[in-house]
């Protein structure tokens, strides 16, 4: 396609009787790096002879808005169900800071029988919890934690030195309740031999699971 650089622009009449520049048909503006068009005031900027003067105007300083679509990963169909929803943005900051995953580190057995056992909270962003959160934890048996312990530890399971254990079923299985920033660290002593897996219960119903807590005899 031509550039109107290619082309003589001509002048024909405006509807209000002054002179108009008109591109040539199949001809186009080329704005180079570093250049601009300037609508001044007063000035109308139109498509098929509709002003969107107004439309620009109203889109000015988006850029902040539209950067936060960059990286999306929704498809069109996934975000056509979002079409004629009625929640508010109140509702969907909500979600802010709402527990959505977990880091579990199994340290080494110290003592002879104590494993700590660490636990980062954290949002859907993957960040550090900025507030006390919980969720439902129990003890597995299994790698996926489909098979609930039945057998406990020697020695209650118990905090290290940050957050909270409350036990609904004594040794196996309660709520956890992190510190401020989102960790928690449980001391598990057992003085002979056995393998479970920590289960943390998300919020959404996923599992995070911890590799084998394994004490030696």
């Amino acid at each position: 396609m031509p550039n109107i650089a290619e082309k003589q622009i001509y002048k024909d009449q405006g509807p209000d009787g002054g002179d108009v520049e008109v591109i040539p048909s199949g001809a186009q503006i080329t704005v180079e790096s570093g250049g601009a068009i300037d609508i001044e005031s007063g000035a109308a900027f139109e498509i098929a002879g509709a002003d969107i003067s107004a439309d620009l105007a109203a889109a000015e300083g988006l850029a902040a808005e539209f950067a936060l679509i960059d990286g999306l990963t929704a498809e069109a169909a996934e975000l056509n169900k979002l079409n004629g929803a009625t929640v508010t943005v109140a509702e969907i900051n909500v979600l802010d800071n709402i527990l959505a995953g977990a880091t579990i580190v199994v340290g080494a057995e110290g003592g002879g029988t104590t494993i700590n056992v660490t636990i980062q909270f954290t949002d859907a962003d993957g960040n550090d919890m900025a507030t006390p959160v919980s969720c439902t934890w129990y003890l597995a048996d299994d790698a996926a934690g489909l098979d609930p312990a039945s057998v406990a530890h020697s020695t209650s399971p118990a905090i290290g030195a940050d957050g909270a254990l409350i036990q609904t079923l004594a040794d196996l299985a309660g709520i956890i309740i992190s510190e401020a920033d989102g960790d928690v660290d449980i001391d598990f002593v057992e003085a002979g031999a056995l393998t479970k897996y920590l289960v943390l219960v998300m919020p959404n119903g996923s599992l995070v699971i911890s590799d084998a807590i394994t004490h030696a005899p």
